[in-house]
């Protein structure tokens, strides 16, 4: 085969990988544009309302927590912890 035979044979070839740059459809590009820019709005508004809820988590545990229930811890198998909401002392698990 001659290079010329090549070229014919590769010319009658009808596939979209030899289209060149100018022929690209602009109704998907905006399309596409719009889906990344719906996307975009997306995760900024999911990572803002995530930072919310986690600082809110992070304010309820800091202030609902007993950090000063003592655990009286004597050396044996028995371990308990005194609550000071209820006033009682219980077994910890």
């Amino acid at each position: 085969m001659t290079t010329e035979t090549n070229a014919s044979i590769l010319s009658s070839i009808s596939t979209t990988w030899g289209h060149p740059d100018r022929e690209i459809d602009t109704r998907t590009l905006r399309h596409y544009c719009g889906l990344l820019a719906r996307l975009q709005t997306f995760g900024e508004v999911l990572f803002y309302a995530l930072l919310v809820v986690n600082a809110v988590a992070i304010l309820a545990i800091f202030f609902t927590t007993a950090w000063e229930a003592p655990i009286l811890y004597d050396g044996t198998d028995l371990v308990c912890i005194y609550d000071n909401v209820t006033q009682q002392t219980y077994r910890a698990q």
